[in-house]
């Protein structure tokens, strides 16, 4: 099978401070074993694979170390940028078939921007004071005023008060992960309006322990 290996850092401008993930550029199908095998091999909290499905539109998967998962959108973004850089024709955007959205990615004024699908939300009666715990946050910590919500891809949205600091946190992830395998979700994102950067709104972390990713950073 022909093929490259892309590592790529999103995010940011200054190496070793992104969001890593692999990216491998292949001419036909990935079989689904070989995805998990190189994932669980390479071990970057993402890992895509991309293949030619159409001029300008590729399939793609994406692969936590220890899951495969509909999208991430990191790993998206280093997929098209390792399909653009390789492109013989100065291709500005792509088109990403993975198996539960169609991606659209363009390249403008240096960056690259994507068009993610609308979230679909749901209520949640999440077990909070045990989150916390296992968050090792204060257990009146968590914003009740705020519903908690649950994503089409599993993960639970957690509001926070804002005299939590979330850069504070230090998880216990074997408890978060039990947690997690118990309520059938994916991962736990817990935001605030609470923001490092003045021109944030929101600030946010995202765990995922169960799946072989203890933080999404």
């Amino acid at each position: 099978m022909d093929g490259r290996f892309v590592r790529v850092e999103v995010f940011t401008d200054t190496p070793g401070h992104g969001n890593p993930a692999g990216v491998v550029v292949a001419s036909q199908p990935i079989p689904d074993p070989l995805q998990r095998r190189w994932s669980e091999s390479v071990r970057q909290p993402g890992n895509g694979f991309v293949w030619p499905a159409a001029p300008g539109t590729f399939h793609a998967r994406f692969h936590t170390p220890g899951k495969e998962v509909g999208l991430s959108g990191h790993t998206a973004l280093a997929c098209a940028h390792a399909v653009l850089s390789g492109s013989s024709g100065g291709a500005q955007r792509v088109r990403l078939k993975s198996r539960t959205a169609d991606l659209e990615i363009e390249r403008a004024d240096g960056m690259l921007w994507i068009t993610l699908p609308r979230p679909v939300l749901e209520p949640f009666d999440a077990p909070l004071t045990r989150i916390a715990k296992a968050l090792r946050m204060d257990a009146d910590g968590f914003l009740l005023t705020t519903r908690v919500a649950r994503t089409g891809d599993g993960d639970l949205l957690l509001p926070v008060a804002s005299f939590i600091d979330l850069v504070a946190l230090t998880p216990d992830f074997d408890t978060l992960a039990a947690i997690a395998t118990e309520l059938g979700t994916r991962g736990f994102c817990v935001f605030s309006t609470r923001t490092q950067d003045p021109a944030s709104h929101v600030q946010s972390r995202f765990f995922a322990p169960q799946i072989g990713l203890n933080e999404d950073i």
